[in-house]
């Protein structure tokens, strides 16, 4: 009789699990075309042996038997989509840059200032969308993330200027784009200093009291209340507000420039035409940031919406969010208090470290994000009754809180949940098999047996058609930052220099993010022990994994390239299930901003693969 299983923790080796360490496989390889070789003939799986123990047999059997998944497979119409697919991301990124700036009020870069009269400089149009639907407002969330996006074009703008760091100053040599971005920033935080005074549906805005009015979602673009029903409040725009912010102050640290030399400058030059609420950092902190950070520390254990706007309860994405803003505060604003003449004393950095703790205690085991019998993270806890937990505002809120593309080189504000966490990796895997069961534009990737690389959508549940109710759609966003995020897993494994560790067969469930990569389904060890298998850094078989997950991830961006505009390169909110046609709101800034994202952070990271295929390359001992 076979033994029963030793149960553990999810995504948790058994104690008694074989560890095998594989520095290649015989019988695959990738070719320069990215095809790989067939599968090897079955060899049967010998568990005792003559010369040879469990541990060797096993190596010998991985070794010869062990698969990457085929993308050969998938129709043709897609793949040919990958044809000069680095110079269409390059233009594509040029469009995503001009439509989101498009969609910005501010006299610098538009005149629709000049069409809408109304409407105040500073605030980000969700869309252009009047009607069908309307989504012509500003969403402190999608601002939030826009902003961010801002600021990365902000910093690889500046990456690229070449001067004296100890001599010069780099506003010397910075572009008149740039001081267009700066003048930017500074007209969106003094909009947004105007939103924070406002007492509003979701509470008071009073800063002697609980702050609640900051968790409003939506605003109208005079800068005038939203008064129509809707889910508020949602806790998560002061968090991504309190984080742009806090970004916005690493950069110019980074780069040694003063708050007031960029007010000069943009004033200077006619970019910035009035006063603004902050002259410098002190007040930047004290009258803005403070406030989002407060909120955060009084608010975070409240029941709100979800950042989908539909279920009110606790939400994974509003609490990482939050946590990571906690986070970023604690590391940035200790730079700060010795010219602080406000609210940064002792007792406020030490309440940034309570609340962070806090924070994440109840992720970890108050909240219901985690279940010892699912191996990914629940998004709703409150809603299983009628949701399974899987949704895209997992991995989106894993994306916004380790930017890759901002905070390599800008400190370290390292929290959870990043692409290094399993169980994130496995909701990217169970959502793509949801949707590719769900979505009849996935099917073929249900004949091929692929999860990853699919048309994704927000979550399996979803009834939102882009103007109305029937059935959810795949969302450009989703599709963007599923590719983000396994670029970010590739990019981790090169920078921290990490093994690759599978779980061949858990104890708790064998149906994992590898399964996506590997053929494992086709693999026979017909005993109870568990399977890691660790692939060393730097070994051929390290190197054609992470090739081999940059395959999969650009599957991501060809159904982007297939679905949108294919004239304009425009993108709307949605496309549609069956047709692949857009749908809802057009020129959706969230839309272009994850792309943009996720574009940069390929090229960045193919590029440190490329640095890595150089090193193997020089001969030893070579300087």
């Amino acid at each position: 009789m076979t033994a029963q299983k030793e149960i553990t923790l999810c995504c948790e080796p058994a104690a008694s699990t074989i560890n095998i360490t594989l520095t290649e496989l015989i019988n695959d390889y990738i070719s320069l075309d990215g095809s790989v070789s067939p599968p090897p003939p079955n060899i049967p799986m010998i568990k005792e042996s003559l010369s040879w123990n469990l541990t060797d047999a096993l190596k010998k059997y991985l070794t010869e038997n062990l698969q990457f998944k085929k993308i050969e497979t998938l129709t043709k119409e897609l793949l040919d989509f990958h044809y000069d697919i680095d110079d269409w991301i390059l233009g594509e990124l040029e469009v995503c840059e001009s439509k989101i700036l498009s969609n910005v009020i501010d006299n610098n870069f538009n005149i629709l200032k000049l069409n809408y009269f109304h409407i105040k400089e500073g605030s980000i149009l969700a869309s252009p969308s009047t009607e069908n639907p309307n989504y012509f407002y500003d969403w402190v969330r999608d601002s939030g993330i826009l902003m961010k996006t801002i600021l990365n074009f902000v910093k690889v703008q500046l990456e690229f200027i070449d001067y004296d760091v100890e001599h010069d100053y780099v506003l010397k040599h910075v572009s008149f784009k740039n001081y267009k971005l700066f003048a930017f920033c500074l007209k969106n935080f003094n909009h947004n200093y105007v939103l924070m005074q406002q007492d509003n549906l979701s509470g008071s805005c009073d800063p002697n009291g609980d702050l609640k009015g900051l968790g409003e979602p939506k605003w109208n673009l005079d800068e005038t209340r939203y008064d129509d029903p809707w889910g508020r409040p949602q806790n998560d725009g002061p968090a991504i507000r309190a984080m742009a912010a806090l970004h916005f102050l690493q950069l110019l640290r980074k780069y040694k420039i003063k708050v007031k030399d960029i007010i000069s400058a943009v004033k200077d030059l006619g970019l910035l035409k009035y006063e603004i609420f902050f002259e410098n950092e002190t007040e930047f902190i004290n009258k803005y940031i403070y406030y989002d950070l407060k909120f955060i520390m009084l608010n975070w254990r409240e029941e709100n919406f979800d950042l989908w706007e539909e279920v009110k309860g606790f939400h994974f994405f509003t609490s990482l969010v939050q946590l990571k803003a906690i986070k970023l505060a604690q590391e940035n604003l200790p730079f700060y208090q010795a010219s602080d003449s406000g609210v940064l004393d002792d007792a406020f950095i030490n309440k940034l470290e309570e609340t962070y703790n806090n924070i994440l205690n109840f992720m970890e085991n108050d909240a219901g994000f985690t279940e010892a019998d699912k191996c990914h993270y629940i998004e709703n806890p409150q809603s299983k009754s009628h949701r399974c937990g899987l949704d895209i505002a997992t991995i989106i809120g894993s994306n916004l809180t380790h930017d890759y593309l901002f905070e390599h080189d800008l400190g370290n504000a390292e929290i959870p949940y990043s692409s290094r966490d399993f169980k994130i990796l496995n909701n990217l895997h169970h959502l793509g098999k949801k949707f590719v069961d769900l979505y009849p534009i996935n099917d073929e990737f249900k004949k091929s047996e692929l999860s990853i690389g699919c048309c994704m959508g927000r979550y399996p549940e979803d009834v939102y058609n882009g103007n109305g109710t029937s059935h959810g759609n795949p969302w450009f966003l989703a599709v963007s930052n599923s590719c983000l995020l396994v670029y970010n897993t590739i990019q981790d494994y090169l920078i921290n220099k990490r093994d690759l560790e599978i779980l061949l067969t858990s104890s708790v469930e064998s149906d994992n993010f590898w399964n996506s990569i590997f053929a494992l389904s086709n693999l026979h060890i017909p005993f109870e022990e568990d399977v890691k298998v660790t692939i060393p850094y730097g070994s051929d078989l390290w190197e054609m994994t992470l090739k081999a997950l940059a395959r999969f991830a650009d599957l991501y961006i060809l159904q982007v390239r297939m679905h949108l505009n294919q004239k304009l390169g425009s993108m709307s909110e949605q496309f549609d299930l069956n047709t692949g046609m857009m749908r809802g709101a057009e020129d959706l800034s969230w839309s272009y901003s994850s792309f943009w994202t996720a574009g940069i952070m390929r090229a960045k990271t193919l590029n440190e693969l490329s640095k890595f295929e150089e090193s193997r390359k020089k001969p030893s001992g070579f300087i």
